[in-house]
C-alpha cells in the first residue's frame, strides 16, 4: 500500500472504526483531491498533510451520512 494511502487509511479508520468506509473515504478523498489540484500550494505545506486533511473531512461527512441512515 502506497504510503499516502496507508497514511489516509489510518486517519479515516480513526474516524469511521469500519474497513469498508475508511476504504471508501480514502477513495472519495483521492477522487476530490484530483478535482481540487489546481487549489494545493506546496507552499502552504506537503502533499501527505493535504491528503490527511481532505481524508479526515471526507471521513466525517461519510459517519455523519451513516450515522442519519435508519438501521
Amino acid at each position: 500500500m502506497p504510503c499516502h494511502k496507508r497514511r489516509m487509511f489510518a486517519r479515516a479508520m480513526r474516524v469511521v472504526v469500519d474497513r469498508d468506509l475508511a476504504e471508501e473515504a480514502v477513495q472519495e478523498a483521492f477522487v476530490r483531491a484530483w478535482r481540487a489540484r489546481a487549489t494545493f500550494d506546496p507552499s502552504v505545506g506537503p502533499i501527505d498533510s493535504w491528503l490527511i486533511a481532505i481524508t479526515g473531512n471526507v471521513a466525517v461527512d461519510l459517519a455523519r451520512a451513516r450515522a442519519r441512515r435508519p438501521h
